[in-house]
C-alpha cells in the first residue's frame, strides 16, 4: 500500500489530500471502481490521453494538461502506474516496483498500489486501520452478554462509533468474492449480505453482514474488497432507540453453504452461553468458535466462526 498517508484525509483540503473538480476519465468522483479495463484503468488512456508520467505534458495552469484541477484525490491506474492529486501536486508512483498492481483500494483511499495476491481489509471506516477500520469493537466473538433476561455468546464482531456516524455509514466487502446473498432476513439483522471468499491454496470462506439498511449489491454479483456493498442500519428510525452498529462474522465454508442454502439465515447472532467464560475483549477471543447451542443449528458446524480482526490481519493486503 503506497498512500497510507492520506487514508484518514480523504477529502480534507486543509490536510492537503486535495479533490479536484472534475476526474480525468468524465465521471463523477463516486464511479463504482468495477468499471475498469484490461489495462487497469477505469477506461483506459485511449483516444490520445495525456498521462502524468508522459514527458510531454504540460500544466498551463488553467486546468489543461492534467493539473489536479482534472486529477483528484480517487486517482487513477494506467497498468501498473498509480496517479492522484496530493497538496496540490499530481503524485505518481510505479506500483510494480513494490512487487504490486495498481488497483481499487477503498472508497476512503481510491486507487493505490495493492498486493498481487490480493487480500483482506476491514467493513468499515478507513478499510485498513485494526481491529476494524478506526472503529470500536464493541462486543467480540464469543463474548458472554448476560442483560435483561438474556443470555448467550455473541457469534461475531459488533463495530460502531457514535449513533450519528454509525447509521447510513456505508459498509464495504472485506475481500474480492461473489454475493450469495443479498436483502431481507427475518430476524434483528433486518437486512444481511453473505460474499464467498475463495484463498487460493487455503480454501473458502465467507463474510456475513447484519443489521443493514439499504443493500447496494445483488446475488451472484462479483464485487472487489472494498467495494460498498450496504449501509449501516439507523436503529433509531427502525426500532425507536439508538443502538446501531455493523455485525459481521468470517464463517467456515460448511457453514457458508448453509446459510446460502437458506437464502442467508441460518446465522445466529447468540448461541446459548450460560456463564461468563472468559472472552471479553480481543485479546481474550479464539481464532475460532463453535457455537453452545443455538436455535439457527449453527453448533452442528464446529470451529464455524473465524475470529473477524484475527482473520483479516493474518490475510491483510
Amino acid at each position: 500500500m503506497y498512500r497510507f498517508a492520506c487514508v484518514a484525509l480523504w477529502a480534507s483540503v486543509a490536510a492537503g489530500c486535495t479533490r479536484g473538480e472534475s476526474s480525468p476519465r468524465g465521471e463523477d468522483a463516486s464511479t463504482s471502481p468495477t468499471e475498469t479495463t484490461g489495462d487497469g484503468g477505469p477506461s483506459g488512456r485511449g483516444g490520445g490521453d495525456a498521462w502524468p508520467g508522459d514527458t510531454d505534458v504540460e500544466d498551463d495552469g488553467a486546468g489543461g494538461g492534467w493539473g489536479c484541477g482534472e486529477l483528484d484525490y480517487e486517482g487513477r491506474c494506467d497498468g501498473d502506474v498509480v496517479s492522484f492529486c496530493q497538496d496540490g501536486e499530481i503524485q505518481v508512483h510505479d506500483c510494480a516496483q513494490d512487487g504490486a498492481v495498481c488497483a481499487w483500494e477503498s472508497e476512503a483511499l481510491g486507487y493505490d498500489c495493492v498486493g498481487a495476491q490480493g487480500g483482506f481489509g476491514y467493513p468499515v471506516g478507513d478499510g485498513t486501520t485494526g481491529p476494524a477500520g478506526g472503529w470500536m469493537v464493541t462486543q467480540v466473538l464469543g463474548h458472554y452478554l448476560e442483560i435483561d433476561g438474556f443470555e448467550g455468546g455473541h457469534l461475531a464482531h459488533d463495530v460502531a462509533l457514535s449513533e450519528d456516524e454509525t447509521a447510513h455509514a456505508p459498509v464495504f466487502t472485506i475481500g474480492d468474492g461473489e454475493v450469495l446473498y443479498a436483502g431481507p432476513n427475518a430476524s434483528s439483522y433486518v437486512n444481511v449480505v453473505l460474499v464467498r471468499h475463495e484463498l487460493p491454496g487455503i480454501g473458502v470462506v465467507c463474510s456475513f453482514y447484519g443489521h443493514l439498511g439499504s443493500v447496494l449489491v445483488a446475488e451472484g454479483q462479483t464485487v472487489a474488497r472494498g467495494e460498498t456493498i450496504a449501509t449501516v442500519l439507523d436503529w433509531t428510525a427502525h426500532f425507536g432507540w439508538p443502538n446501531s452498529h455493523l455485525h459481521y462474522v468470517v464463517l467456515s465454508e460448511e457453514l457458508c453453504l448453509a446459510s446460502d442454502a437458506a437464502r442467508g439465515a441460518l446465522v445466529c447472532g447468540y448461541d446459548e452461553s450460560r456463564g461468563e467464560n472468559g472472552i471479553d475483549t480481543l485479546d481474550d477471543e479464539p481464532p475460532t468458535y463453535t457455537s453452545v447451542g443455538d436455535p439457527c443449528g449453527d453448533h452442528a458446524y464446529p470451529e464455524a466462526f473465524l475470529s473477524p480482526s484475527r482473520f483479516i490481519d493474518a490475510h491483510h493486503f
